[in-house]
């Protein structure tokens, strides 16, 4: 607690003004939640090598590594989690279903929490293995 009580008015009025609407600090809540799985968090890894990769290929990545065996089953289940909340789409091809991560927002969040290049990381990199 403050042990005087003083209020710098201005700066909380604006702080107010940008905070955001209780719907979009309720939708990041339950991103964050998702986010505190194993298999989800390995998911997005895995979406942010690749453009995109089907449910039977991201099982065999998923389980792999000294990672405990996951389903095809629980693996779609953890990915119908992140796309219902926004975090990745997918599309039908006949009979599989191929996911991506949903936009350069989800791709920075999970490149960050693993150390993964962005695209600007990546040309620096090349740029300094090429000189």
């Amino acid at each position: 607690m403050c042990e005087v009580r003083c209020i710098d008015a201005p700066t909380v009025t604006r702080v107010r003004a940008e905070m955001p609407a209780a719907a979009d600090v309720a939708l990041a809540a339950e991103r964050l939640k998702l986010l505190g799985d194993p298999t989800r968090l390995r998911l997005l890894a895995a979406l942010a090598r690749a453009e995109e990769l089907c449910v039977c290929d991201l099982t065999l990545i998923v389980g792999a590594g000294g990672a405990p065996t996951v389903t095809e089953s629980a693996v779609s289940h953890a990915l119908r989690g992140l796309r219902l909340s926004g975090l990745v789409t997918f599309r039908k091809a006949r009979k599989n279903a191929y996911y991506r991560l949903a936009d350069a927002a989800t791709r920075q969040l999970v490149a960050d929490l693993f150390g993964i290049p962005g695209p600007a990381d990546a040309s620096t990199s090349t740029a300094a293995r090429t000189a």
